[in-house]
C-alpha cells in the first residue's frame, strides 16, 4: 500500500527521542542533507581555491585592502595573506611562540587587521610588508582575546608584567580610541588625556572568555556569563551590565552573529540570544548527541561559523577520539531545523568573499553549474 509523507523537511533530524517516539515527519539520523522549504537536499561538498596552505591554518581572517581580497591564515608559527595569486608570508620578525590550543582572536579595525594568540604582545597589519606589534601595548603584557569594538580594541583575560607576572582573569582593557585608518596609539589608563581604561568584571568567578558586537553592544562572554558593554560617551567612556542567565562560551571562537542574536556554543547547550535571556536552540534535538559525541580533551577547539547564503549556523566540533573537527551540528535559522554535517578534520573557518578570478573562470570548471559548491564558510 502507498502512503504519502508530507513536509519531510519540517522537523530536521532529532537524536534525543527515541525513534519510534518521533513523529511521521522526523529524521531519527541523517547526515550530509538539509532541510529547507520542506523539503531535504543534499549538501554540497568542498572545493580548495587557493593552493595548499604552507602551514596548517588555526585561524583565518579575511581582509580588503589597497583592491585586494586577502586571505589570512595563521598557523602556531607563521601568519600568510593569501589574495588567490600570490601567498605573501607575512609573519612577525619575532614569530608567534602560541601552540594548536592558544586560538588567535582579532578583527579588522579602521580597515587595519588585528591578529592576538593570547601568548605574544598582539600585532597589526595594513596590507604591506609584516604584522607589527601593536602600538603602546606594554612590554611583556598578553590578552586571551583582543577585538575590535567602535573605534577601540578591547582585551579580556589580562596579563601584566612583572616578577612574577599577574594574571587578571576578570579584567576588562580597552585602548584609546582610534583615528580613521589607523590603530589606537595608547592603552595606559593612568594617562587622563586618553580615553584608555580597564576595569574587573568580578561578580562572577569564572573566566573570560571571548566578545562579539552585537548591534550597538559589546557581549562578552565568561565560562558562565555574559556582559554587556555600552559606549557611554561620557567619562567613564563605557558601562558594564551582567545579562541574564548562567551561561558562557565554551572556547573562543564559539560565538556566531545571525539576524535573530548570536549563537553561542557554551560548556552544555547551543544557545541564541540577542541581549535579553538566552534559550536553547538544540534542547530536545541533538543536544545530548552533542555533548556525548565531542571529544572532552579537544573541546575547546571547537568552534561555530554561518553559512549566510544557506541561513545556517555550523557548530564544528571534534567527535570521540578526534584532534580536529570532523562533525557540524547545523542549524538553519528560518527554519529551526538541525541537521548533520562531516568535516574533514577542519581546524577553522571563516565567511568571507572571494575575487571572482580566483575560482571562477569559465575555463577552469569541469562541472555542471547546478553542481558548484555555494560559497559560503570557507573551511580549513
Amino acid at each position: 500500500m502507498n502512503k504519502t509523507f508530507l513536509d519531510l523537511g519540517k522537523v530536521g533530524v532529532v537524536k534525543d527521542v527515541q525513534p519510534q517516539e518521533l513523529p511521521i515527519n522526523a529524521w531519527s539520523d541523517c547526515v550530509n542533507m538539509r532541510f529547507r522549504n520542506g523539503g531535504l537536499e543534499r549538501m554540497k561538498g568542498e572545493l580548495q581555491v587557493f593552493t595548499t596552505p604552507s602551514v596548517t591554518p588555526y585561524w583565518l581572517q579575511p581582509f580588503y585592502q589597497g583592491g585586494k581580497r586577502f586571505w589570512v591564515h595563521a598557523g602556531t608559527a607563521k601568519v600568510f595573506a593569501d589574495d588567490g595569486t600570490t601567498r605573501t608570508d607575512i609573519t612577525p620578525t619575532v614569530a608567534p611562540t602560541g601552540g594548536v590550543d592558544d586560538r588567535f582572536t582579532g578583527g579588522v579595525l579602521n580597515g587595519v587587521l588585528i591578529a592576538n594568540n593570547g601568548v605574544d604582545a598582539p600585532w597589526y597589519w595594513g596590507g604591506s610588508d609584516l604584522l607589527l606589534p601593536l602600538p603602546g601595548w606594554a612590554a611583556g603584557m598578553k590578552a586571551a582575546s583582543i577585538r575590535p569594538f567602535k573605534n577601540f580594541l578591547v582585551a579580556l583575560d589580562v596579563t601584566k608584567p612583572g616578577t612574577p607576572a599577574t594574571r587578571f582573569s576578570q579584567m576588562v582593557k580597552w585602548s584609546d580610541a582610534a583615528v580613521p585608518g589607523a590603530v589606537p596609539q595608547s592603552w595606559d589608563q593612568n594617562d587622563k588625556t586618553k580615553l584608555a581604561g580597564e576595569l574587573d568584571l568580578a561578580e562572577e568567578p569564572s573566566l573570560m572568555i571571548d566578545q562579539l558586537p552585537l548591534g550597538d553592544v559589546n557581549i562578552i562572554y565568561k565560562e558562565n556569563s555574559m556582559y554587556a558593554m555600552r559606549a557611554t560617551g561620557g567619562m567613564d567612556v563605557f558601562s558594564f551590565q551582567r545579562l541574564p542567565g548562567s551561561v558562557g562560551a565554551l572556547g573562543r571562537g564559539c560565538i556566531a552573529q545571525t539576524p535573530l542574536g548570536h549563537v553561542v556554543l557554551t560548556h552544555g547547550d547551543v544557545i541564541l540570544h540577542a541581549g535579553q535571556g538566552p534559550r536553547s536552540i538544540i534542547n530536545g534535538t541533538l543536544r545530548k548527541w552533542l555533548f556525548q559525541s565531542i571529544d572532552s580533551a579537544n573541546r575547546a577547539r571547537s568552534f561555530v561559523v554561518t553559512n549566510p547564503p544557506y541561513k545556517e549556523v555550523w557548530v564544528c566540533f571534534p567527535e570521540l577520539g578526534a584532534e580536529r573537527c570532523t562533525l557540524a551540528a547545523v542549524w538553519n535559522w528560518d527554519e529551526n531545523t538541525w541537521s548533520i554535517r562531516r568535516l574533514n578534520n577542519a581546524t577553522y573557518a571563516a565567511v568571507g568573499q572571494l575575487d571572482a578570478a580566483t575560482t571562477n573562470t569559465w575555463d577552469s570548471q569541469n562541472y555542471a553549474w547546478d553542481d558548484a559548491v555555494q560559497p559560503g564558510a570557507r573551511m580549513s
